[in-house]
């Protein structure tokens, strides 16, 4: 059949324009469909954050009105004097419980054992808290609160845990927050899409309160692994034919024993895809009615035809690559321009969600001022824009917190904004952040012109409607920055802070020979907290002999750092600092649990031995040690009996009322008490015959030039009549030779330890030595823990 050139014309211009379309359509749906269900995950994920500031709101803010209720001298008082009576006593509980609005609240003694409990409170007066590590971490925390979140008889409950000190710790103030049905309902309430919640425990799939369908949540906890509820990533599960966008955030936890709980927040991916069908229908027509405007017009309009479709062709490749860069513009009134307007819609669209979420990333979102992030990437930009030297000032703002606390969250917000907005205005060519609560950093260019500068800005009272509120601030400055990394420099602005608020000054300028120190303590006791957690520490045995024996009787643990960069460390480069810094107690900890662990294994193979374990004076310094110590002995199943606390002379003498009172409660429990390195404190022998001890370990010093030295002689046998006049026994540390060895023997001493036995080994290697040297033949072996070689 012949065609005309006008058929012909027709017919190849339907054809191409179907095929073109059929070819933009499904571009356009592939690439449509998949930024739904993108779009779809990430409204889940930011879901996922506002759950998660939720609770650590609700948490933080519990925990800060507790602790500043319980600060109250008239509370502190009826808690601590023991002549309290119980109903007063509950009532101060009471009424810290309503300030903060709790569900139910309990006073804990520095046992742990729960003396006073709210009413209709899950937990049991006069039975053990079951939460220890929260203890743990209130005891870590600068503050003294922490919190976490429980199961308790089949019920989840937000628990906010407060030490109260007078300055030392009389007990701890629990606050509880029910997470029931109210909890889910309200997540879901503030969620913008229609998200429903779920507290469950995934590694037994338990399912505690639920919005959820029963057979629906079952295949999700099905089809959920616990390495994938733990990656916290969006997974995509299925039930009954209908698909699900789930995540799984990890509530904080309460106890290291619990099982873990988690919220499960999930969104029906068939519900965002709903809005694909009429999208795609809408579209649809529009190509149908061009593909027939374009038949009957072809010939007129063949010309204009190739224009539009060249151009949402390419632009619906660019879309389906992730390139929004192009918008469409198209200013034609038919269904073309139609389609071009519903592409620019949607790119915008999608350009705004991604330049929030980009906002985020960068900024702070209640001032608008950099991030840590972002601040450092600036400050790499500005030094390498600008010749003139650079200055970074650090501002602790210490008046935030009060302002919490007697004007409240709105004002708060506001002043933090407000000292933002100042910091804003200070001269050009200055960048500002806001690295924490209350920290703040600014680079300028002015030296300490413009350090004082800043102080003067923020000297001047903040109004706020009725109120004229101060700022009280510290600075920390570090100079000459242009010649360092950014985060370098920033680092010693921060060693120049912690100097200047150790000393109570306003403004502190980096100094190496002062700050050094300090910024290398803070990297090394940051190192040493996750060293701990990762395993780089291990404790180290080194036996001891009875000298009437000749077998092993004791043991002496030491314990070593094997850092990942720093390479071996010896306890005299780490211990002194972390006492210097607070953190001796995290030492301590992992030492009574690496020496419950060691115990435990000998008790299970059949070896009766016994741990000795040294305790600094910040130990001493600690009432809650000793309740501490009787938790870790029910968690292992162990008696007090199994265990020796070392004490040093020099730690007894720092405060001897503080120490006689801890010690006096370990011997209560049956523990043993050991004095180290006698011979080198000050220790008077009127104290020391008060003292609750059953040995003496006379130091190194005086036995290792026993063979050539008689004044070493008379001194340790002078030690040994006096220990053994007090009923004590007595050890002496650093034998180096066999000649030395017989000497102590002949001067009466008990036991020996040195090189000369054994050098410290790690638990595998000490058992091998006990059944295969010849003085490993013992019934009874004592295991003693110290960070000091012999």
């Amino acid at each position: 059949m012949n065609l005309s050139y006008r058929s012909k014309l027709i017919l190849f211009t339907g054809i191409l324009l179907a095929v073109v379309q059929a070819i933009n359509f499904l571009t356009v749906a592939s690439s449509t469909r998949q930024r739904i269900l993108e779009n779809a995950q990430e409204d889940l994920h930011l879901a996922q954050l506002n759950v998660e500031r939720f609770v650590n709101h609700t948490a933080v803010l519990a925990s800060n009105t507790s602790a500043v209720s319980l600060r109250d001298f008239a509370i502190k008082q009826y808690l601590a004097d023991p002549n309290t009576d119980l109903a007063t006593k509950t009532s101060v509980v009471n009424n810290v419980t309503n300030r903060i609005q709790a569900d139910w609240s309990a006073y804990l003694t520095l046992d742990l054992e729960t003396e006073i409990t709210t009413y209709d409170a899950p937990i049991q007066e006069n039975s053990p808290f079951p939460f220890v590590s929260l203890i743990d971490q209130a005891e870590l925390a600068d503050d003294g609160t922490t919190y976490g979140v429980g199961l308790i008889d089949d019920s989840v409950h937000l628990l906010t845990l407060v030490a109260v000190d007078t300055p030392r710790t009389i007990g701890y103030f629990v606050g509880g927050f029910s997470l029931d049905e109210r909890f889910i309902t309200n997540v879901s309430e503030q969620m913008s899409i229609n998200v429903k919640a779920a507290l469950v425990v995934p590694a037994t799939q338990q399912v505690i309160q639920s919005q959820i369908a029963d057979n629906d949540i079952a295949d999700i906890l099905n089809q959920s692994s616990i390495d994938d509820v733990n990656s916290m990533q969006i997974q995509q599960t299925s039930s009954n034919g209908v698909r699900f966008a789930v995540t799984f955030l990890p509530l904080p936890g309460a106890g290291d024993d619990e099982p873990r709980i988690y919220l499960l927040l999930s969104y029906s991916l068939d519900n965002a895809l709903a809005q694909e069908g009429a999208l795609f229908t809408s579209l649809a027509v529009l190509l149908i009615g061009a593909l027939v405007f374009a038949v009957i017009g072809a010939v007129f309009f063949s010309s204009g035809l190739s224009k539009p479709i060249t151009s949402l062709t390419e632009l619906a490749r660019r879309v389906q690559e992730g390139d929004y860069s192009s918008v469409p513009n198209d200013v034609r009134k038919d269904e073309f321009g139609e389609l071009s307007l519903s592409f620019a819609t949607m790119i915008s669209r999608i350009q705004k969600r991604e330049a929030e979420l980009s906002y985020r990333v960068k900024y702070d979102p209640n001032t608008g001022l950099a991030n840590r992030s972002e601040f450092l990437n600036r400050l790499e930009i500005l030094l390498a824009k600008h010749s003139r030297p650079y200055s970074i000032t650090v501002i602790q703002i210490s008046t935030i917190r009060q302002i919490n606390y007697v004007l409240g969250n709105d004002i708060t917000r506001d002043v933090t904004s407000m000292v933002a907005a100042r910091l804003k205005k200070l001269p050009n060519q200055t960048e500002c952040a806001r690295l924490g609560d209350t920290l703040f950093a600014v680079a300028h260019n002015s030296g300490m012109m413009g350090v004082q500068m800043i102080s003067d800005t923020l000297s001047v009272p903040l109004t706020h409607d009725d109120y004229e509120i101060d700022i009280n601030f510290t600075l920390g400055i570090s100079h000459n920055a242009e010649d360092l990394p950014p985060e370098d420099a920033l680092q010693r602005a921060r060693a120049a802070l912690y100097r200047a608020e150790e000393n109570n000054l306003e403004t502190a300028e980096y100094e190496a020979d002062k700050d050094e120190p300090n910024e290398d303590s803070l990297t090394l006791m940051s190192e040493m907290r996750r060293g701990l957690q990762s395993d780089e520490f291990q404790l180290f045995v080194q036996p001891k002999i009875s000298l009437e024996s000749g077998k092993v009787i004791q043991a002496e643990g030491l314990i070593r750092w094997f850092h990942p960069t720093r390479g071996f460390m010896p306890p005299d480069e780490f211990v002194l600092i972390a006492e210097q810094t607070g953190k001796i107690h995290l030492l301590t900890s992992w030492v009574l649990v690496r020496a419950c662990e060691i115990i435990r294994n000998w008790r299970d193979n059949g070896l009766d031995t016994r741990l000795a374990i040294n305790l600094s004076v910040k130990d001493l310094a600690d009432d809650t040690l000793p309740g501490r110590f009787i938790n870790l002995l029910k968690k292992y199943n162990l008696s007090a009996q199994d265990f020796i606390m070392e004490i040093t002379e020099s730690a007894l003498m720092a405060d001897p009322a503080q120490a006689l009172r801890v010690l006096n409660r370990l011997r209560d429990i049956n523990v043993d008490l050991s004095i180290d390195d006698f011979g080198t404190g000050y220790s008077s022998l009127e104290y020391l015959r008060e003292l609750p001890v059953n040995e003496i370990k006379i130091d190194r010093s005086f036995v290792q030039h026993l063979p050539e030295n008689d004044g070493d002689k008379v001194i340790v046998k002078a030690a040994i009549d006096l220990a053994h006049g007090l009923g004590m026994t007595v050890t002496a540390e650093g034998v180096e030779d066999e000649e030395s060895l017989n000497i102590l023997k002949q001067l009466g001493c008990d036991k020996a330890q040195g090189y000369f036995i054994n050098r410290p080994v790690n638990e595998a290697d000490f058992n091998s030595f006990m059944n295969t040297s010849e003085y490993g033949i013992s019934s009874q072996t004592n295991l003693n823990v110290d960070t000091d070689d012999e």
